[in-house]
């Protein structure tokens, strides 16, 4: 592929950049556990172009993680997007789901047995998706939803590999209710690597969404939680009687 290529995945904890030249020559960045994706985005993205000689006026595809994960992550990442999309019009954009990305960043696994990445959602959810390999192919069982951990459990009544950094907080209590054998993989494992969508982009390139400015969005799959708080204040308000009403009915 003589195309000169940015991949970013800013979705979780470790912010992940990755330049591809049309010679193949490929520069990652990784900043794991940084939450710093505001502070350093720009200027690393900036770094990995220098690094190959490349400007960003030399780039012609902008392959980007869409989530689920980090909102404010994700936010951060479609802002970038966004800019390089005004500048550049003439460029290609695609987007990806970054639990594809922690899916193909794993060793395969034997037929028989399926891959299920599990990130924290936070507020008692998480984003999960499933997966199996069939002759060193991968193909998708589930696509990602947003689950309890009870729904995610009743995914392990195959034999099951596990990923993603919903197993922090939930590996212990995975392990003792499995439906069936279970492994974990190595947290090395649990996040999305922006080069991940170069080799998404060849061997899955129906998993790549091609955006226009308008449908540069993340895939939230739920909404924030100061937008879940108001709408359960309101919901409050509208099931509390009207006491004015109340008093006014006494009185008659």
């Amino acid at each position: 592929m003589n195309r000169n290529v940015l991949a970013v995945d800013t979705s979780s904890r470790s912010l992940s950049i990755a330049v591809r030249t049309a010679r193949g020559r490929i520069f990652e960045i990784h900043f794991s556990n940084a939450l710093r994706h505001s502070e350093e985005i720009v200027t690393e993205i900036r770094l990995a172009l220098h690094k190959v000689k490349l400007s960003s006026a030399d780039l012609s595809d902008f392959l980007w993680g869409a989530g689920p994960g980090s909102f404010t992550g994700l936010r951060i990442g479609f802002s970038t997007l966004k800019a390089f999309a005004l500048v550049f019009k003439n460029k290609k954009f695609f987007a990806a789901s970054s639990l594809d990305l922690i899916a193909l960043g794993c060793p395969s696994i034997q037929t028989g047995k399926q891959l299920i990445v599990c990130v924290d959602a936070r507020r008692e959810r998480i984003y999960a998706s499933s997966y199996r390999f069939e002759n060193g192919e991968i193909k998708r069982s589930h696509k990602e939803v947003l689950v309890t951990i009870k729904t995610l459990l009743s995914w392990t009544n195959v034999e099951s590999i596990l990923t993603g950094d919903a197993l922090e907080k939930y590996g212990t209590l995975i392990r003792e209710k499995a439906l069936n054998k279970i492994e974990f993989l190595d947290s090395k494992y649990w996040y999305p690597q922006a080069k991940t969508l170069f080799c998404l982009s060849e061997i899955k390139p129906k998993w790549l969404v091609p955006l226009s400015l308008r449908t540069m969005m993340p895939r939230y799959l739920r909404i924030t939680e100061a937008e879940e708080n108001r709408k359960n204040r309101l919901k409050t308000n509208v099931s509390k009687p009207n006491r004015a009403s109340q008093t006014r009915s006494a009185c008659l």
